[in-house]
């Protein structure tokens, strides 16, 4: 089928469209960045605080004696801002977006099963106009708690966004362009143009509602776009399958396909053949069929462990990024920068270099990080933390940067490790564990109450065990065919267990 999608006038608008997608599942995803930033308490009536630390020891003790009003400094007005969330407050905020997160999991379980259902552009319209009416009431909501419930139904949705959205490009774009269209259509230039969308926007309300603009241009250009031949097909609907691919063609211009009539109707029926060939051989697998082998055992733990710490890392970071010295817009667009060069330099590097695979980089950006979260400790241990600000400015935005990297090096891992059977599980059990890291990573930061240099001890930690389990675990699969059956029961760890027990009562008796 993937002879018949071809690079015409239809797929540069569904890039278009898709596009418009990713940035509205960013803005949804990390505009807690921006709505969700503390800001620096400059005073309190006639006392000038030295800094935030002194300020939110005595801010309390003046705002019961004096009434004072605090005075506050800030480079966007969130929510912490309007709504006075200051020092220990400021945690609720924090709080909100771990339970968002948890939105965005459960969101992703629920469209996942709608998707293949009923249809990859249904479950995605359904979530971009949930989002954009969602966030239009969650601009004028009146108070935090309020705020709070309804960026959980963002999240939700979110969620289904993102899973269907994945599926939908890689289903509608020719085979032999999906890597650079990937590098292209991705978060990392979305980077860019996000702090642009905040800096005009300057208060949380006003990106929200700019939130739900975006979210409804991206269900209005999805309205011109067909539903994926591939998904028409696998249910059986091959006569719709059929007219997507004429709409198609007329709309590319029959000069741009090299296909006629009788080969459209000869892959039709191989496909759908080959689809009910697969579903009567097709049997169920659970999750324990990605641990049914020490060796699948330790790589499951592995790359879960991994992307969790690799979303925890992440995340941590981004949520604090308002604390960085420089320009909180800045910054985001610096981030923006790195990553999408190192996303394109990976890809550079996949392509030309042989021995350039999974494992290296995994090391490089793990090396690369732990460098960094080495040299903030030492800032902090050497308390030069407000001299060195721009060590810690810098090591953040590259240690975010190289995250990129991890992901990409982790899910290519893993779809070239599992057999076909069980790929699509092992990838969602990625899945799974990096929404867990990414709803632990708000509440990181809250521990640098107890010591400022603590999350990220505890970042270089997890990042040291995540280079030496990968080293140690995980087989370099760049270039190796990918496997379709799963071992022989022989080599399972029950199946031995049960041959033992077996054996050990046969030799009693």
């Amino acid at each position: 089928m993937d002879d018949f999608l071809t690079l015409g006038r239809y797929c540069f608008g569904f890039m278009i469209c898709v596009e418009l997608m990713t940035l509205t599942s960013l803005i949804c995803m990390v505009c807690m960045v921006y709505i969700g930033a503390s800001p620096n308490i400059a005073s309190c009536g006639n006392v000038t605080f030295v800094d935030q630390k002194e300020a939110c020891e005595r801010l309390p003790i003046l705002l019961e004696t004096t009434k004072c009003e605090p005075q506050l400094e800030y480079q966007f007005l969130s929510v912490n801002v309007e709504y006075n969330l200051l020092c220990k407050d400021a945690h609720l905020v924090k709080n909100s977006i771990s339970v968002q997160m948890f939105g965005v999991l459960v969101g992703a379980f629920f469209f996942g099963q709608l998707s293949d259902s009923y249809g990859r552009k249904l479950t995605i319209l359904i979530s971009l106009f949930c989002i954009s009416v969602t966030s239009l009431i969650n601009a004028y909501v009146p108070s935090f708690a309020y705020f709070y419930w309804v960026r959980v139904l963002v999240g939700f949705f979110t969620g289904g966004l993102s899973t269907a959205m994945g599926v939908y490009m890689i289903e509608n774009i020719p085979k032999k362009h999906r890597m650079w269209i990937s590098t292209v259509i991705t978060w990392s230039p979305n980077f860019i143009v996000f702090p642009i969308i905040a800096y005009f926007c300057h208060d949380w309300r006003s990106l929200l509602k700019a939130n739900a603009v975006c979210a409804m241009l991206s269900a209005l250009s999805l309205c011109f776009l067909f539903e994926s031949p591939r998904f028409l097909i696998q249910k059986g609907r091959v006569e719709e399958a059929r007219r997507v691919f004429s709409k198609i063609r007329r709309i590319d211009g029959d000069s741009k396909h090299r296909y006629n009539h009788e080969e459209l109707e000869e892959m039709l029926k191989h496909e759908q053949m080959a689809i009910e060939n697969r579903a009567k051989k097709q049997r169920k697998y659970t999750y324990y069929h990605i641990l049914c082998t020490w060796e699948m055992l330790a790589w499951t733990a592995t790359l879960a462990f991994g992307i969790g710490a690799t979303s925890l890392t992440n995340y941590g970071l981004m949520f604090n990024m308002e604390k960085l010295s420089g320009s909180l817009y800045w910054n985001n667009v610096w981030l923006g920068i790195i990553r999408w060069s190192m996303n394109i330099s990976v890809a550079i590097g996949d392509y030309f270099c042989e021995r350039f695979g999974r494992k290296p980089i995994n090391v490089l950006a793990l090396v690369f990080n732990g460098s960094c979260l080495v040299w903030i400790c030492w800032t902090y241990y050497q308390g030069t933390q407000s001299d060195g600000g721009w060590v810690l400015r810098s090591c953040t935005i590259g240690i975010t940067a190289m995250c990129s990297q991890l992901y990409l090096a982790k899910f290519m891992a893993c779809n070239e490790l599992y057999p076909t059977a069980v790929r699509n599980l092992a990838v969602s059990n990625l899945s799974i564990w990096s929404r867990i890291g990414t709803m632990a990573a708000p509440q990181l930061f809250q521990l640098s109450d107890i010591s400022s240099s603590l999350p990220y001890v505890i970042l270089l930690v997890f990042t040291l065990l995540d280079l030496a389990a990968f080293e140690i675990f995980i087989p370099e699969t760049k270039g190796n065919a990918l496997t379709n059956n799963l071992p022989p029961k022989e080599q399972r760890i029950f199946y031995q267990n049960k041959k033992r027990r077996q054996s050990l009562v046969t030799e009693a008796i």
